[in-house]
């Protein structure tokens, strides 16, 4: 082969190799995943009585249950993730109990949520369930609680927040 030839070839060769190794490491740079952290978790059993919300002390007593929770969202990704369907999952062991759908306290919904490439967002979300028609009566079967998500490719993801037997709640919380 003459000289020529052997040059053209090893340019071809190293714009391919070139264009492999820049497409291999950008496919790296993409990659990443969403983590979601709880920063906070308050719980409150309250009844009414002459028209303000007490602290309740009993089951019994119990007429209202809220809760409160602040969710760091971080991106690690090159690429915006996205989550949708937010919930909290009240359950005894596997069995789901009751799935609360939790609003934004910013924004008083919670819609699919984008999170930017290589970023954190804070969600504070709350919701509250009172006891028309023994409506409360879910929690004191449960013994764990969890937020769960879909993500980007409508995958189920779950993150715990708390295990408690909650039939032993005030017991445990004077």
């Amino acid at each position: 082969m003459d000289i020529e030839i052997q040059i053209a070839l090893l340019g071809i060769l190293g714009t391919l190799g070139g264009t492999i190794l820049g497409w291999v490491l950008n496919s790296l740079s993409q990659k990443g995943k969403l983590h979601v952290y709880i920063s906070s978790w308050k719980e409150s059993f309250t009844y009414k009585k002459e028209g303000r919300k007490l602290p309740s002390y009993s089951i019994d007593q119990t007429q209202y249950y809220d809760y409160k929770l602040s969710i760091d969202l971080y991106n690690s990704s090159g690429e915006t993730k996205i989550m949708r369907d937010a919930s909290i999952i009240f359950a005894n062991n596997k069995n789901v109990l009751f799935k609360s759908t939790p609003e934004d306290n910013d924004t008083k919904q919670i819609s699919p949520v984008n999170i930017p490439a290589k970023s954190v967002i804070n969600l504070n979300l709350y919701d509250e369930v009172w006891n028309y028609e023994a409506s409360t009566f879910f929690i004191w079967k449960t013994n764990c609680v969890y937020f769960t998500y879909k993500d980007e490719r409508n995958r189920t993801k779950r993150v715990p927040i708390k295990k408690e037997a909650y039939i032993d709640y005030f017991k445990n919380h004077k």
